[in-house]
């Protein structure tokens, strides 16, 4: 048992290099060198966890995404009214969102993203595997619930759309300022926005 763990400590430092290197000099600017360096590991170890320099990239975008996209799931209660789950998750995940480090991590990725429309492609599809949105659970059981035919993954994208659209575009590529009551505004609104448009759903 103690071994798994320490293999996980240290992969988590490698991440953790990588993800910090990758904002400020950009994913071809980013050597394995580098990310060893910062980790404090040999390269082999580096090569021996993610393979390559893509690979590892990927892997940080996943746990990233992974991290944001499960903030506020744990607290919700499944009883709970539907547009109480969602308002607490997306001011979970918007305020997670918007934090200095993360905002710069997102926009370093947007930049690949339109330098390598492959790469947007690839981790595109990954991105939106079901098993990285807890929405989708979320919606499938309010479904149920509900008696209605519906599809969760287009549930979620339209959701995640909404909330997007409204807070987080303006601020992560036009830099817009919102204060805390125009977010929270923005946030609620949203929600409803969302279940008008899917009233059987609750």
């Amino acid at each position: 048992m103690p071994k798994p763990a320490k293999r996980r400590s240290k992969r988590q430092t490698i991440l953790d290099a990588a993800r910090s290197a990758f904002v400020e000099r950009g994913y071809a600017a980013t050597s394995m060198d580098l990310i060893s360096a910062r980790a404090g590991v040999s390269k082999r170890t580096v090569y021996n966890h993610f393979g390559s320099k893509e690979a590892l990239f990927e892997a940080a975008v996943l746990e990233f995404h992974d991290a944001h996209n499960h903030e506020g799931f744990a607290a919700i209660e499944p009883d709970a009214p539907l547009e109480q789950q969602l308002l607490m998750m997306a001011t979970a995940r918007i305020h997670g969102l918007l934090e200095p480090e993360t905002m710069a991590f997102l926009r370093m990725l947007i930049g690949e993203f339109m330098r390598s429309p492959e790469l947007a492609r690839d981790l595109g599809k990954r991105l939106k595997d079901p098993a990285h949105d807890p929405l989708i659970p979320l919606f499938a059981l309010a479904s149920q619930r509900s008696g209605v035919v519906a599809e969760p993954e287009r549930l979620a994208e339209h959701f995640w759309s909404l909330m997007f659209g409204l807070i987080f575009w303006p601020q992560v590529v036009m830099h817009e300022e919102q204060s805390p009551a125009e977010l929270e505004r923005r946030t609620v609104e949203a929600v409803g926005h969302f279940l008008v448009a899917h009233p059987d759903i609750r």
